[in-house]
């Protein structure tokens, strides 16, 4: 299933849903349908990995972001086998420098994507000239995420770039590649 497919499926599965009256008044309560996760660098309480996912567990959450490069990933790895608690993403921020390294530790620890965010635009980088560089970087990864079945997850967050749906659905669909998709 492609981006568009995806997103048609769900948006008539969410107005199929909206249109029942049945389900018309119970709108806004949860059905669990929704997971909740957190940032594991949010958790401040617990030393090792594993206390910090027990207490993610004994909390309720449904799982867990870690950034590159944060924590052991082996301990990490454990940790989410022993508590049940997935690693949903592997968040690699601005660069794309070691992507490839943040793509093979999402592989090895079960995570279900990269989050990356694709560069900035200040003084120092205009928006065409980002707008090129990344793109060309985007499919580079996107080749090698394909390759580990691993989904690069384009969130676009307080870098002044694409800045409406329509620039990022033609970011994303000029990388050509459905291994890079957007996040929302």
């Amino acid at each position: 299933m492609n981006r568009r497919e995806f997103i048609k499926t769900a948006g008539a599965a969410a107005a199929g849903i909206l249109l029942n009256s049945e389900n018309a008044a119970h709108a806004g309560e949860f059905t669990g349908i929704l997971k909740k996760a957190v940032g594991y660098g949010m958790v401040k309480e617990g030393k090792t990995p594993l206390e910090k996912f027990q207490l993610l567990k004994d909390l309720g959450f449904d799982g867990v972001e870690v950034s590159f490069g944060e924590g052991n990933m082996a301990e990490i790895a454990k940790a989410s086998e022993a508590t049940g608690i997935p690693v949903h993403s592997i968040l690699k921020g601005w660069s794309f420098d070691d992507i490839n390294t943040c793509i093979d530790q999402a592989k090895t620890i079960g995570a279900t994507g990269v989050l990356i965010v694709p560069g900035k635009v200040d003084e120092n980088m205009p928006y065409e000239r980002n707008y090129i560089e990344t793109q060309e970087k985007m499919k580079t990864a996107g080749d090698y995420a394909a390759k580990k079945e691993i989904p690069l997850l384009v969130e676009n967050v307080w870098n002044n770039f694409l800045l409406s749906p329509l620039e990022m659905a033609r970011y994303i669909d000029e990388i050509d590649n459905p291994w890079a998709l957007i996040l929302t």
